[in-house]
């Protein structure tokens, strides 16, 4: 049996009117990520990785294109749809973390589950934030601890629902590069023994090139490459 690709994303399109000018952001990705895939986006500043991601979530709509999340054509959901396959099946870490002052670690990483109104596996989170090297800071306040150690956190969060997808914008951006290089390798160990599909957009090479497959940016488009690891 042929197992459905997690994410499609076919001949995606997105622009903007500035002014009277129409500005071309992207111009027709196509990209197919099964189960335990994983795919860099890889550009610079500017160049619609973060866009892209947006639109593959549904928070963002395409100019054109379809995209299907778990087999479903995301981009013909209503918000409220849209959101709930987001809770249901997504796993997001961000550049900056997003985690949340005023809770512990470990409520931070069941969060998710609470949205959702799922059953809240303090075990299972205990058992992620420990092969986070975490286990001694559960209790701890966000605010105590240090850049390295908000992501981990934050990848904990992500992994806590045991989504189909995890969808990472910039992960290791706001980190030195040994701290990246650290959190990047629990990372994609992790993302790898979970089953997960991993969309990852970076300006970083060395991160993309962790991945099975790169989207570099080139003159405007998103071209396919299989020159990763």
């Amino acid at each position: 049996m042929i197992t459905p690709p997690v994410l499609v994303l076919r001949d995606v399109r997105k622009s903007f009117l500035i002014g009277s000018d129409t500005v071309s952001i992207l111009r027709g990705v196509n990209v197919v990520i099964p189960p335990g895939d994983s795919v860099a986006v890889l550009g610079p500043s500017g160049s619609g990785k973060t866009t892209l991601l947006n639109i593959a979530v549904g928070i963002e709509d395409a100019t054109a294109g379809e995209v299907e999340l778990q087999g479903r054509p995301i981009h013909r959901l209503r918000p409220n749809e849209r959101a709930d396959m987001r809770r249901s099946c997504v796993g997001f870490v961000f550049q900056d973390f997003r985690l949340i002052d005023a809770l512990s670690v470990l409520d931070n990483v069941t969060v998710p589950l609470r949205l959702a109104g799922r059953r809240v596996g303090r075990l299972d989170a205990m058992e992620l934030l420990d092969q986070l090297g975490l286990a001694s800071r559960v209790d701890q306040p966000i605010d105590r601890l240090s850049g390295g150690e908000r992501q981990r956190v934050a990848i904990a969060r992500a992994l806590i629902g045991k989504p189909a997808l995890i969808v990472c914008d910039e992960p290791t951006g706001n980190l030195d590069r040994e701290t990246a290089t650290r959190v990047a390798t629990v990372l994609f160990s992790l993302v790898r023994s979970s089953g997960a599909a991993l969309i990852v957009a970076t300006h970083d090479e060395s991160l993309a090139l962790q991945c099975n497959r790169i989207l570099r940016y080139n003159d405007g488009l998103f071209n396919q490459h299989s020159e990763s690891r």
